[in-house]
C-alpha cells in the first residue's frame, strides 16, 4: 500500500508536520504493515510504501460487528470486541 501526503502552496515551508502525520500513520498501521523505508519527500509529495503483514499475523484495530437488524454495522476497537 502506498502512503501520499500532498503539500500546496505555502505548506512546504512545513514538511516536518508532514512527516510528523506520516510517521503517525505508519505507526497506526503497524499492526496491519510494516513500512519499507523511512517517509521521503519526493518534489512536493510525501511518500511511504507499507507491505502488508500475512493474515494470520496481523492485528485489525477496529472490527465491524454484524447484527441482524436493519441497522448500520457499528465498528468497535479490537479491544473491546467479543
Amino acid at each position: 500500500m502506498k502512503l501520499r501526503l500532498k503539500f500546496r502552496g505555502r505548506e512546504m515551508a512545513h514538511t516536518e508536520i508532514g512527516f510528523d502525520v506520516m510517521k503517525r500513520a505508519v505507526v497506526e498501521l503497524a499492526g496491519m504493515g510494516h513500512p519499507d523505508n523511512d517517509p521521503r519527500l519526493i518534489g512536493r509529495n510525501i511518500h511511504v510504501m507499507l507491505t502488508p503483514l500475512p493474515v494470520n499475523k496481523r492485528k485489525p484495530k477496529f472490527h465491524v460487528v454484524e447484527d441482524d437488524d436493519d441497522e448500520e454495522p457499528e465498528a468497535r476497537p479490537a479491544s473491546q470486541s467479543k
